[in-house]
């Protein structure tokens, strides 16, 4: 039998290993090796249908042979790389296990066998049985490690498993198995190895993982030149290359060249491979993201739907990379404050998980995290915090250990806490969620960033104002060297502003509001919800320092566009409708504040199990506003249910409490006196009859 050597493929960055002939294809090349190479040869045009029929008669004419034959078992690990690259795993496990049995049994079949191991622990890390797929690997590398003069091969399965721990968190042993990887490549075949560019890659994507940005980006460049060395301007591989190096340029702010090169990464991809193939779809992602970013919705939704028809030309049920497409439209809906749109996209995604058997796996908590934070926003909060335990129960259930996936988690968990006005236990969710994104992505990371942001404004509910201004003034510092005139940058400002203004510092509170203002104008355009959230903290600062008239306009103009945006934050409605209200209460339109104040109650009473305190505020002030008019009945049975609400959130003492007491026991004095005078006029009126 003429000896092989492994030809490798990429899932996902995982290499997986298919057996391939030394010597060309002839005329006397035996009918299952041609079916072999034919399959190749399909794959790499993207025709998996056609590369499926041609493995399939492969392993036909290799079980000829007998059950235990080394090229049965050859032909089966080849179609089971096939099945891997199509998200069909259960499928081509169960090749890769028949490959093993054979292999275990056959002599001088080392090399081949650690081959097969590698691709079963790559099935068993996408299905998220992380701890047997590193044993798996682990025993790959045992048996390669057995084999004379150093086998080059090792590199590949030291790098998968690098792969597998940057996905747990594992960042330094990640990084010393690239290396080590890298090393072996480049002693074996030089530094200008095709497969080393492929080691060095992942070194660039474990710093990206960090917040490394610009380390990331240099070493993207330097896989971008050994790219262009050895496969050319026109390879689908230094496609690949351009659009890592896209989206590093892309986080670093520098939207216009990360267009440029996803447009050309794209433009390469469609002539090599043609304009249907899935790697097609990757890039046109990418360009959808951007699209929404740029406020441009309807070019977003016109890419997501072109990647959507390329998935759907391949038969059967929808491949795992539409779970990605479907997360990734959802982010683009929720970024435009679509919220309950988005929150569908990422429970389709989760819907093709499960049906891949792939909802206990880490992309599965991804989609579970992101669609808990378009519940919260929409203010589902028991559904919130019930699906953020979902997704931390699948980390404990790989061993993933103290992931930065479980800082996400942490600081959702304490939003809801926020929410709730649980403000102890959401600082403590805040806390943990900023040391973990400290120890494993590093103080200036912009997740670590926006940690601290978020234990800032908590700590500023809670009154500790002094630990809340240094913390949020590093959070804006910190992403303004990282994310400048980004949205994130908005928030963090906001953030400052508002902190401000809780300090009565209305001049310090101006500068930074408008900052976030300008920026998510920039970013989003003028009738973007996000922009009437920054309208409204003006309004507020406005109103602060007496300039009643300028605090409505923002107020107004706010409202004005949160009514035309569908999927508008309603609690933002409401809390803007309140202080608007306040501003006519204060001018003695009490019409027109009541009125206002009505709607407010209407949108917080049909949100059970959001923000109740806001909904306290509301009965508070429309019940005050039914006492400036003489509706006192209406006025007490207001005030009451507020009393009781901020009993039963903020508790007795607190100061929201304490008016809501007040203005009931005046309200209560008032109704009495009434009484004592109708009384009191009953009783004339019988003695003068």
């Amino acid at each position: 039998m003429r000896r092989g050597i492994f030809s490798f493929f990429s899932v996902s960055g995982l290499i997986i290993f298919c057996l391939m002939a030394l010597e060309p294809v002839t005329a006397q090349t035996p009918d299952w090796e041609q079916h072999l190479m034919a399959a190749r040869k399909l794959r790499q045009q993207g025709l998996y249908k056609e590369a499926e029929q041609e493995h399939l008669a492969a392993v036909r004419q290799a079980e000829a042979f007998g059950p235990d034959d080394r090229r049965l078992a050859q032909c089966r690990n080849n179609l089971g790389t096939l099945y891997h690259l199509q998200g069909r795993y259960d499928e081509a496990a169960t090749l890769y296990k028949l490959a093993i049995a054979v292999w275990e049994k056959t002599e001088g079949a080392v090399s081949d066998l650690s081959a097969a191991l590698n691709n079963l622990a790559a099935v068993e890390r996408a299905v998220g049985r992380l701890r047997q797929a590193e044993e798996t690997y682990l025993r790959s590398i045992e048996l390669r490690e057995k084999l004379p003069d150093d086998d080059p091969e090792l590199a590949k399965t030291l790098s998968n498993l690098g792969e597998l721990y940057e996905m747990e968190g594992r960042y330094t042993d990640a990084e010393g198995l690239f290396r080590k990887a890298l090393q072996s490549r480049e002693k074996h075949y030089g530094p200008n190895d095709p497969e080393a560019a492929s080691m060095l890659n992942n070194l660039g994507v474990l710093y990206r993982s960090q917040g490394r940005l610009e380390e990331a980006e240099s070493i993207y460049r330097q896989v971008l030149e050994l790219r262009l060395k050895t496969s050319g301007r026109q390879h689908p591989l230094t496609a690949t290359t351009l659009n890592n190096l896209a989206e590093v340029a892309e986080a670093l702010g520098r939207t216009d060249e990360a267009e440029k090169m996803y447009l050309e990464s794209m433009a390469i991809k469609e002539k090599a491979l043609g304009p249907e193939h899935p790697e097609v779809a990757l890039t046109l992602q990418n360009l959808g993201e951007i699209a929404a970013t740029r406020g441009n919705p309807e070019e977003a939704r016109r890419l997501f739907q072109r990647c959507l028809r390329i998935y759907e030309k391949y038969p059967g049920p929808p491949p795992p990379q539409v779970a990605s497409l479907m997360n990734g439209m959802g982010v683009t809906a929720a970024a435009a404050g679509k919220y309950a749109e988005a929150e569908g996209y990422y429970s389709r995604a989760l819907e093709i998980s499960k049906s891949w058997s792939m909802d206990h796996n880490p992309r599965a908590a991804t989609f579970l995290t992101n669609r808990a934070d378009a519940l919260i926003e929409l203010g589902r909060l028991e559904d919130a915090e019930r699906i953020l335990k979902e997704a931390l129960a699948i980390y404990d259930r790989i061993k993933a250990g103290e992931t930065k996936e479980r800082g996400q988690i942490w600081s959702h968990l304490g939003r809801v806490a926020r929410a709730s006005m649980h403000l102890e236990e959401a600082e403590s969710w805040f806390r943990k969620a900023l040391q973990l994104r400290t120890e494993t992505l590093g103080e200036e990371h912009p997740n670590t960033l926006v940690s601290m942001g978020y234990l800032g404004v908590v700590l500023d509910q809670e009154g500790k104002v002094e630990e809340a201004e240094t913390l949020l003034q590093r959070a804006v510092a910190g992403i303004e060297k990282t994310r400048p005139d980004s949205p994130m940058l908005a928030d963090a400002l906001d953030h400052l502003g508002w902190h401000y203004y809780l300090m009565e510092q209305p001049g310090k509170a101006v500068d930074p509001l408008r900052r976030g203002l300008e920026i998510r104008k920039a970013k989003f355009g003028g009738e973007h919800p996000s922009v009437a959230m920054s309208l409204h903290y003006l309004g507020e600062v406005y109103a602060l320092e007496g300039r009643t008239r300028a605090a409505e306009q923002e107020y107004r103009r706010a409202l004005e566009i949160l009514d035309k945006a569908p999927g508008a934050d309603q609690v933002v409605v409401a809390a803007t409708l309140r202080r608007l209200a306040a501003l006519c209460f204060e001018e003695r339109r009490y019409r027109e504040a009541r009125r206002l104040l009505e709607r407010a109650a209407s949108i917080l009473e049909s949100m059970p199990g959001r923000d109740r305190p806001s909904l306290a505020a509301v009965l508070n002030n429309l019940g005050t506003t039914y006492f400036q008019e003489g509706r006192l009945a209406q006025a007490e049975a207001l005030v009451s249910r507020a009393l009781a609400l901020n009993e039963s959130m903020l508790g007795k003492q607190s100061p929201e409490t304490a008016t809501s007491r007040t203005n009931l026991e005046l309200i209560r004095g008032m109704l009495a006196q009434q009484a004592g005078k109708r009384g009191a006029d009953d009783r004339v009126k019988a003695l003068t009859k």
